[in-house]
């Protein structure tokens, strides 16, 4: 990137770094609710006992 924008290592990650500050992140791993962790069960994705942990980890 250095050469190709023709600015030093320092000048790149601090305008990345500012890039990445200005930016909204989402959470992409978010907390299943109590009907996405019953469906999971249903569906036989999780079994009984990490739906109850799951659920428990809710509380």
């Amino acid at each position: 990137m250095e050469q190709v924008f023709g600015v030093s290592y320092p000048t790149i990650k601090s305008r990345l770094t500012r890039i990445a500050n200005s930016l909204e992140f989402i959470e992409t791993d978010p907390t299943p609710s109590r009907s996405e962790i019953l469906d999971r069960l249903k569906r036989g994705e999780i079994n009984a006992q990490d739906a109850i942990s799951q659920l428990e980890a809710l509380k």
